[in-house]
């Protein structure tokens, strides 16, 4: 498999989130326990790149 890449988009109430070449798609809540939540997947993934799109003034 080739290197692991991650988008997240940045909405008011929660992240979005798609891993690359995993196909992978999930979703956390823009609070603490959410980003914990992606913090721990993030580091089980080990990816090369994350990529972050902010819309709508974030």
């Amino acid at each position: 498999m080739g290197p692991v890449c991650v988008g997240i988009d940045v909405c008011k109430a929660r992240l979005d989130v798609h891993v690359l070449p995993q196909g992978q798609a999930f979703a956390v809540a823009r609070d603490g326990a959410g980003l914990s939540d992606l913090v721990a997947r993030l580091q089980a993934l080990g990816p090369d790149l994350v990529a972050i799109e902010a819309t709508g003034g974030f």
